[in-house]
């Protein structure tokens, strides 16, 4: 099953609807564009990716190969791209797998993918778009706050999807402090240290 990084998809969202004004009719046809880098902490998994925005009249859609390199530290779960449809800016709420059975290398750092895509047409007057996402594990010794951005996305498109190349990347957040614990005194020990207390008062006002 594939974990879907809330953190990253919120980022994205953020991206994506600043790009929701329709374009004119002559627009180019759908081009790849960078997204915010999320947070993914060491020892887990989260997304990275990018996406197509359109505001064109109608959805544009085309066979495409993409050659995805993980940043440093991180290496691809699935053989698998997941996509997440933000029809007129505003996200559908699901994504699913859009290109499958792709080609890992040997240490799973690269992935080639090869399909079709297919960018919605705009709603509302608002332009449509697919996010797409590879799903990485991060090493657990990777450094805390620390931002990964070399990785990459290199595509050949066709038909309504343009080609082009857009860096991929994750941070890390910052290390946790490590909570200090004071040691816990047993009622016991309380209770002997305050009848000793009140014998010394005693013998103070005995005296």
């Amino acid at each position: 099953m594939k974990l879907i990084s809330k953190i990253a998809i919120s980022a994205g969202i953020a991206g994506i609807a600043a790009l929701a004004v329709v374009a004119p009719a002559n627009a180019a046809t759908s081009q790849p564009i960078e997204d915010t880098i999320g947070t993914i902490a060491p020892g887990t998994s989260g997304d990275i990716g990018f996406y197509y925005s359109n505001g064109d009249a109608t959805a544009n859609t085309g066979n495409v190969t993409i050659v995805l390199t993980a940043p440093t530290n991180a290496t691809f779960n699935q053989n698998e791209v997941w996509g997440m449809d933000f029809p007129g800016g505003e996200s559908s709420g699901s994504s699913r797998p859009v290109l499958t059975g792709c080609t890992l290398n040997g240490t799973s750092t690269q992935m080639t993918c090869t399909g079709n895509l297919t960018v919605m047409a705009p709603v509302g007057g608002k332009q449509s778009t697919l996010q797409l996402t590879a799903n990485v594990a991060v090493a657990a010794d990777t450094a805390a706050e620390t931002t990964f951005n070399n990785g990459s996305a290199v595509i050949t498109g066709g038909g309504g999807i343009t080609g082009g190349t857009v860096s991929l990347g994750y941070k890390t957040p910052a290390e946790a402090e490590t909570p200090v614990i004071a040691p816990v005194i047993g009622a016991g020990a309380l209770a002997a240290a305050g009848i000793a207390g009140g014998v010394a008062l005693l013998r103070r006002k005995r005296a």
